[in-house]
């Protein structure tokens, strides 16, 4: 609807209809953009919306052939198969939307769970007891926790050196850390394909960036060889920090406004 048809309207009544279909559109499409924010969907999106493009460029400039090779991508068929790649993306979504609309991750006491899980990744690595504990960003983990074992327990240092004691049944396998507690344990991190990633690092390291390189979180990693500390965020390992350096990454990372930032003395290892 053109502003003039907008305007034409006879009557407040059919205004205020017209603005809240907008604003329902709008609100839709933020949900559907949180759902999918971190997630692999993010980028085969962005191929999609580029072949879209490139159908109405090529109709519009009179490129028949390539408009008819771009319209076979757009076909049913390649509908069909998008779905069937995105399922696991689907699945996630409507099962929150199923749970309710409060999408944002709990802050309230942000810094002293925070300063629990450093202390913890300092006594692990003092005690050079191996770890990988993933915390929860943008992206929620569900399909991670039910593949593991649920365990609903607040953040504590005590009950973490527990989990990764040696022969305890949940020392194997990553904990995750989700909406601010420990929601499971001896869980299975997928091993980054990444050619570049160093030959030097070990399992823990490689499938902490194999999570990252998927979706939006971070991977806390004690290594049980060297008793070293790194931190694994967006694909890429940061390692060999110290309690300070990995207090200040964590703040950073999880309390607003600044999100994302990262320590400038922190050594980077791309992965």
């Amino acid at each position: 609807m053109d502003l003039n048809g907008l305007f034409g309207l006879g009557g407040s009544w059919q205004v205020a209809m017209a603005i809240a279909d907008v604003l329902i559109v709008s609100y839709v499409i933020y949900r559907v953009l949180l759902l999918i924010k971190g997630t692999t969907a993010v980028p085969m999106l962005v191929g999609l919306g580029m072949i879209t493009v490139a159908f109405f460029a090529s109709k519009w400039l009179g490129l028949h052939t390539f408009h008819w090779l771009v319209s076979q991508f757009l076909s049913y068929s390649f509908i069909f198969g998008i779905i069937v790649l995105f399922q696991g993306d689907i699945r996630r979504g409507l099962a929150r939307l199923g749970q309710g609309w409060s999408l944002g991750y709990d802050r309230a006491g942000e810094a002293s769970r925070i300063e629990e899980l450093v202390q913890a990744a300092v006594k692990l690595a003092q005690r050079r007891h191996g770890a990988l504990i993933v915390l929860e960003r943008t992206a929620e983990l569900d399909e991670l926790i039910h593949q593991g074992i649920r365990v609903d327990a607040e953040i504590s240092d005590e009950i973490l050196l527990s989990m990764f004691q040696p022969g305890t049944p949940l020392h194997d396998g990553a904990v995750v850390i989700s909406k601010g507690r420990i929601a499971a344990a001896k869980c299975v991190l997928p091993l980054s394909a990444n050619p570049t990633v160093d030959h030097d690092l070990g399992t823990r390291h490689r499938s902490a960036i194999g999570l990252t390189e998927d979706v939006d979180a971070a991977v806390i990693v004690v290594s049980e060889e060297r008793g070293r500390i790194s931190l694994a965020v967006g694909g890429k390992i940061h390692r060999d920090m110290d309690p300070e350096v990995l207090r200040k990454f964590l703040l950073r990372l999880y309390a607003p406004p600044r999100r994302g930032s990262l320590p400038q003395r922190q050594r980077k290892v791309a992965a």
